[in-house]
């Protein structure tokens, strides 16, 4: 996702959410199965993310993933339609102008490598106005030890 990161934007003045409280990650290396807090950004531009991470053992890495929604809610969805949707990064491919290219998109997400036993650290400003987001949901996993997962806290800070 780093093609949405910004460098220079409004300060961040507007409503802040925890959108993972803090608790232990899920086992195995799965990521946060049905994340519990979603929240409503179509009127917010930026998004700033917050992240406390407790690795459990030596080792420990977490991965982090912005998810959004075009639905306002779940019931406004049509029948047998995600309602939610993962990031993708792209990467475009060198190519001679006047040939076909293509471009390798991967599902994205951030990943943070702990650096000690409590880690604290902030991802973005991601850029949400041109996505037509209606909802986010922010989810972790264990990425490291997965058989030791550590704890997280993720805390989001909108702007307009």
């Amino acid at each position: 996702m780093g093609d949405l990161l910004l460098g220079n934007v409004p300060a961040l003045s507007e409503p802040t959410v925890v959108a993972r409280v803090y608790a232990v990650l899920p086992a195995a290396g799965a990521w946060d199965s049905d994340p519990l807090v979603e929240f409503p950004v179509a009127e917010f531009a930026y998004a700033m993310f917050y992240v406390t991470y407790e690795r459990a053992v030596a080792g420990g890495i977490i991965d982090v993933q912005v998810q959004l929604s075009p639905y306002a809610t779940d019931a406004l969805a049509p029948a047998a339609t995600r309602v939610w949707f993962d990031p993708v990064e792209i990467e475009l491919s060198v190519g001679a102008g006047g040939t076909p290219y293509t471009d390798l998109t991967q599902t994205a997400f951030w990943q943070f490598d702990s650096e000690a036993a409590r880690d604290v650290f902030y991802i973005g400003p991601i850029d949400l106005s041109h996505y037509g987001a209606e909802r986010m949901r922010v989810r972790a996993r264990e990425s490291g030890d997965d058989q030791n997962p550590g704890t997280a806290e993720i805390v989001v800070k909108l702007s307009i």
